[in-house]
């Protein structure tokens, strides 16, 4: 299954009211329209989706279900200080009514004008509400919860849009705010949520900056080192006794990789240990090829460039006796100059984010009645906006308010992914899934649940 979570929601029979209001921003007279009931048009003209970057940064995981089991009557364990230390952050409050606020740029002022042109953050917006609607639609109504829902209208005409918007937020004492969709337009937010203590979520956008002080930020995109160490822990995990091979575009890149492997005390796991830059000046080259062995060979390439990839892979399948497997991001099968069938001729692996898998049983339902309902096909953004909807009100029904108490809660941790980067920090999402190329055909590997 390739999802962030598909969560199976419990039907107690008893509809509870949703309240839905869209909050426009007018740009013409830059006055808030409070209370306005509208809905989006799904015939809005759609463009292509594409892929969001990831930013880079460091940080230190802290592991908290290491050292479970008590060790002295007269002392707690570490994970029961934490979490008791995380029960103060987030305490339990139990709310008859929670508020949700969505910050999305939906561009809906000139919707109808022969002149309208859409953003593509506009296009992902609306794909994002129209997922989350219907999870509030089909499923969440069916819950034991009363719910206010606002949607306010992000996109940015002038500087005093945001800050109207957050005037709005705090009057009406918000327990949730999800959005915006990018990190540029987060900061007023996200400091309001750290000063009001209120639970705010990233769907798509990722910043280290908004990890580094504020607990009740939730990053719903791991970080660049959160991501590299997953990578780092597949590697350790199933390829022992390898010689490993490193390739990266730039040495700083490179530096990373190296370090994470060295100083993880893990180096000795591998029967020999390389790293070099493979880029556009000296692919033609292929110096790497003298470092395989004659089996057992290990290559992580994590390049992006096209001519070098094609350029790697030709001369892998030239050398396939030797016994190579190819560890590579998935985003690979997305370049139209790549010859993907090379990667089905050489053992490989790709690692990728959770996305839509239309191929996935677990989705067909929401496929089916996103499908129904909007006329229209669901895409990743639209699938996140269900996935994270469904996720977060599950957790307000069990935990009230603070959703974070989910997140370490032991019920919870099987199937949550979130990681805190610091005790008094910030959440994130820790998914990275992994899948072989295998006769002609790409399957999910199981999960791998061990800390790094």
């Amino acid at each position: 299954m390739i999802s962030v979570q598909n969560l199976r929601l419990p039907l107690n029979g008893n509809k509870k009211p949703i309240i839905f209001i869209i909050l426009l921003t007018s740009f013409a007279s830059c006055n808030l329209i409070k209370g306005q009931q509208a809905d989006i048009n799904p015939e809005v003209p759609l463009k292509e989706l594409s892929t969001v970057k990831t930013n880079t940064d460091e940080h230190k995981s802290i592991d908290f279900k290491k050292d479970n089991k008590i060790k002295d009557n007269d002392k707690i364990t570490t994970t029961e200080k934490v979490q008791d230390t995380l029960s103060k952050i987030y305490p339990l409050e139990i709310k008859n009514t929670y508020k949700i606020a969505y910050l999305l740029p939906l561009q809906l002022e000139g919707v109808f004008s022969s002149e309208f042109k859409q953003s593509t953050t506009s296009k992902y917006s609306q794909d994002f509400y129209m997922g989350a609607k219907l999870a509030l639609d089909d499923s969440i109504s069916e819950m034991k919860l009363n719910l206010e829902v606002f949607i306010y209208d992000s996109y940015i005409k002038d500087d005093s849009t945001m800050p109207k918007i957050l005037e709005d937020i705090k009057a009406k004492n918000i327990d949730l705010i999800i959005g915006p969709l990018r990190s540029s337009k987060m900061e007023i937010f996200y400091e309001y949520s750290k000063e009001a203590k209120i639970p705010m979520i990233s769907p798509t956008a990722e910043n280290k900056d908004f990890l580094a002080d504020n607990p009740y930020f939730i990053s719903g995109r791991p970080s660049f080192y959160t991501l590299s160490n997953k990578i780092s822990q597949h590697i350790i995990e199933n390829f022992k006794q390898y010689n490993l091979i490193i390739l990266c575009e730039n040495k700083e890149l490179l530096e990373t990789y190296k370090n994470i492997f060295l100083t993880s005390g893990s180096i000795h796991n591998f029967d020999s240990f390389h790293a070099m830059v493979l880029n556009t000046s000296n692919w033609g080259s292929a110096t790497y090829l003298s470092l395989l062995k004659d089996t057992n060979n290990i290559i992580f390439a994590p390049i992006e460039n096209a001519i070098v990839i094609n350029s790697l892979l030709s001369y892998l399948i030239r050398n396939m006796e030797k016994d190579i497997t190819l560890l590579a991001p998935y985003e690979w099968l997305n370049y139209p100059a790549l010859e993907t069938h090379m990667l089905a001729q050489i053992k490989s692996q790709l690692y990728a984010e959770p996305y839509l898998d239309f191929n996935d049983s677990l989705n067909f339902s929401f496929i089916t009645n996103y499908r129904k309902k909007f006329n229209t096909e669901p895409n990743d953004y639209s699938w996140f906006g269900y996935q994270y909807t469904l996720m977060f009100t599950d957790l307000f029904s069990k935990y009230g308010k603070y959703i974070q108490r989910g997140f370490y809660a032991p019920e919870e941790s099987a199937y949550l992914n979130f990681i805190k980067t610091g005790t008094n920090k910030a959440y994130e999402n820790s998914d990275l899934h992994f899948y072989e190329v295998k006769e002609y055909e790409i399957r999910r590997l199981p999960d791998i649940k061990k800390e790094y």
